[in-house]
């Protein structure tokens, strides 16, 4: 069957607002609200006073409400004034804390409310579980649209057909994000522009009167959802020429098993179906990923699987009491309601085997081998376990399936291990490495974070990390835990690099020997930005970008900085604009300076 074209390809002049954000700016970033509720932020501290990048796509920053971060009855509250005033809003809020206000969100699709709800699973720091995913299925009897976030690139699409959607069936509608880590990762996405967001939602809709009244509010969502999201969907993929649909199929044709699967983990087993296909390996995957849980897309996943001789659907949540999970049991009834020529459904002569697993989100995102797994175990056919989980640590159990031990590395890519903010340090080296960057946190809190970058010319989908590092900053100002900083050589290729401020542990220096690695000592100079700048200069020094000399890298990082200077002038005008572009002038010439010493660091031997 014909594959759905690809979200990043861009055909229209539209949407080419370009930024480095994590989901959190992109929901800022996405539409001209008149008001953007937030019960609590998620997003990095920073962003709370002014937004990201500007604000959205007015440049405008949205107007926050102050509520408690899990008090979702009075966000929703207050949306619901603004949204009955002829305003626009949004809420910012926690899982969990959203189905404890349910009644709420019952009143708001009883009252016809278009308000727009996002939805994470969890926040800053905390690890998500089984059952903060199955809060997710809490709230899909009521009458509200669901959607799934992939990535911060679907959190700015998906909030405008939202609200497109929402307005014209009047109802609300549900964006719901993954929790850490995944959620909070920096991806280079193309964020709406003007002429995108005012195509797409300007005039806003006239409320209509309360003629449908008589008819029960879940059964009019019902009626009037699955056409108003497919009609924002089919006009959004006008305007911005991103495609998306409410299941998009990836490489199903041919193949032996397909998997299924909705959000962070959808992204990351694409991967995994990518790197099989190109490489050749057997068996063919295909994937199924789903972007719409209600209405749920039945027909559409019965039309997407083909002739795949077995199903494997993937999902975070655990309901061991259940027929399957929850998922699961959605696609083995829309494959019973094809099977008995249900209207809508494609004839089917066959059901395949459908295998539920449940991959556990507490611990970690879902690596290759964990994928890999579950296509194993739906390769025995009958002697496969219909319902399982894929093991953590030493968990066994007669329900339980060990992950592979594979490891995946992106081609043509570079991935290092940072501490500390990475902002900065992704600006200088994302366009130089062909301009796609993933920087997922691994810890994070006050004063202390770490993240894997990986910097590649093609999308970066796994969510999980890099599985092996090319580069490690061991700078002593922000890199300070040993065990974390052993941990970090332990994930380094043979032959990598790390990159030094000061004299190294001999426990240190002994890792590092192990791996053969090359050592570039750094002589930062200062801190902040300039600190930053010479620890990439020694990243470039030690991993160059294919065809780049250190003139042309000087040359370019120039040209970027002055760009990034003139454009945070704004609109300044007369001596105040004079002012401000002399005190950036300094400001790029002493990071060129930065630069060019960490390019020209020294490399010294750990024998």
């Amino acid at each position: 069957m014909a594959q759905t074209p690809d979200r990043d390809a861009t055909g229209s002049a539209r949407g080419k607002r370009r930024g480095t954000v994590v989901i959190a700016h992109a929901i800022d970033a996405a539409v001209r609200t008149e008001a953007l509720c937030v019960s609590g932020w998620w997003g990095p501290p920073a962003s709370r006073a002014n937004g990201a990048n500007g604000g959205n796509a007015f440049g405008e920053v949205p107007r926050h409400l102050g509520h408690d971060l899990r008090d979702s009855t009075a966000a929703l509250a207050a949306c619901a004034e603004l949204v009955s005033g002829g305003g626009r809003a949004a809420a910012v809020l926690c899982l969990p804390s959203l189905v404890d206000a349910r009644r709420r969100l019952v009143e708001l699709v009883e009252r016809r409310v278009p308000v727009v709800i996002h939805a994470v699973i969890s926040l800053r720091g905390e690890h998500p579980s089984v059952a903060s995913h199955a809060d997710l299925h809490a709230i899909g009897d009521i009458g509200v649209a669901i959607l799934v976030a992939r990535d911060a690139q679907d959190a700015a699409d998906l909030t405008v057909v939202a609200h497109r959607a929402a307005e014209d069936a009047e109802t609300p509608v549900v964006i719901v994000h993954d929790g850490w880590p995944s959620a909070f990762a920096r991806d280079r996405v193309v964020l709406p522009d003007v002429p995108l967001v005012r195509a797409a939602l300007e005039p806003a809709p006239a409320r209509h009167a309360s003629s449908e009244r008589v008819v029960a509010p879940h059964r009019r969502a019902a009626a009037r959802v699955p056409f108003a999201l497919s009609s924002a969907m089919r006009a959004f993929e006008r305007q911005s020429g991103r495609r998306l649909h409410v299941v998009e199929p990836v490489r199903t044709d041919g193949a032996e098993v397909v998997m299924i699967a909705a959000g962070a983990i959808a992204e990351s087993a694409r991967a995994t179906v990518e790197h099989q296909r190109t490489s050749g390996a057997e068996p063919h995957l295909g994937l199924v990923q789903v972007l719409v849980l209600r209405p749920f897309p039945g027909a559409e996943i019965v039309k997407a699987v083909g002739r795949a001789r077995g199903v494997a659907v993937i999902e975070r949540a655990d309901a061991p009491l259940s027929q399957s999970n929850p998922l699961a049991t959605e696609v083995k009834a829309a494959f019973a309601d094809a099977l008995t020529w249900a209207p809508g459904y494609p004839g089917i002569g066959r059901i395949p085997t459908v295998f539920s697993a449940c991959i556990d989100p507490a611990a970690r995102e879902a690596s290759p081998g964990d994928l890999l797994a579950v296509v194993e175990n739906a390769l025995q056919g009958e002697q496969g376990r219909r319902a399982f989980r894929v093991a953590r640590g030493a968990e066994h159990g007669v329900d339980v399936v060990a992950p592979a031990s594979e490891r995946r590395v992106l081609p043509d890519s570079l991935t290092l291990r940072w501490a500390g903010d990475p902002t900065f340090a992704i600006e200088l080296l994302v366009d130089l490495y062909g301009g796609q960057v993933r920087a997922t946190p691994l810890v994070t809190g006050d004063g202390d974070e770490l993240f894997d970058i990986t910097l590649a010319d093609t999308a970066i989908r796994a969510h999980h990390g890099a599985s092996e590092l090319d580069v490690v900053v061991l700078d002593g100002a922000s890199f300070r835990d040993e065990g974390r900083v052993l941990e970090a050589i332990g994930a380094l290729g043979d032959g990598g690099v790390a990159v030094v401020t000061g004299a190294l542990a001999p426990n240190v220096r002994s890792a590092l020997r192990e791996k053969n690695a090359r050592v570039l000592t750094v002589e930062p100079g200062g801190d902040g930005r300039a600190r930053t700048a010479a620890l990439c200069g020694a990243i470039l020094r030690a991993s160059p970008p294919a065809e780049l000399d250190r003139g042309q890298i000087l040359a370019d990082v120039e040209r970027a900085l002055r760009a990034a200077a003139r454009e945070g002038l704004g609109a300044k005008e007369g001596a105040g604009a004079r002012e401000g572009l002399d005190a950036r002038e300094g400001d790029v010439r002493a990071l060129l300076e930065a630069l060019a010493r960490g390019l020209d660091s020294p490399e010294s031997s750990v024998a």
